[in-house]
């Protein structure tokens, strides 16, 4: 008796045409929505914090040093943010090449491999 065939994950998509396998995952907009929102309300909190460290009408070294680390955070939250909400990634397997590619957004993990090079190719549901 045949199995039949399994559910496909929430923002997955598979394509099979011409000789390729194309594997479309849409991430998870709801996190990313998260991040930017946190993000913003971070920047926010961000302008009081200027207001109390240039006080005195001086915002020196010392006062950048501390600020620093807030200001980065508040970028990072918006960037994991946009990318989780905005990115897909693709990964395409052809005769030729295999490629890893996310976008719009640039991220960590893309790839573009030979195909001799790839001694196989595997999928799993989950990761452990």
């Amino acid at each position: 008796m045949p199995s039949k065939p399994e559910k496909m994950p929430k923002g997955l998509q598979v394509v099979h045409q011409d000789g390729t396998l194309q594997l479309i995952y849409q991430h998870h907009r709801g996190a990313g929505f998260f991040l930017v929102l946190a993000s913003l309300f971070w920047t926010v909190m961000l302008v009081p914090c200027y207001q109390v460290l240039s006080r005195d009408g001086t915002f020196g070294i010392r006062e950048f040093v501390a600020f620093l680390p807030f200001l980065v955070t508040a970028l990072g939250f918006g960037y994991v943010g946009l990318a989780k909400m905005l990115n897909k990634s693709e990964v395409l397997l052809s005769a030729q090449t295999l490629r890893v590619h996310h976008h719009p957004i640039p991220w960590f993990g893309q790839v573009e491999l030979a195909a001799q090079k790839v001694k196989g190719f595997q999928v799993r549901r989950d990761m452990k």
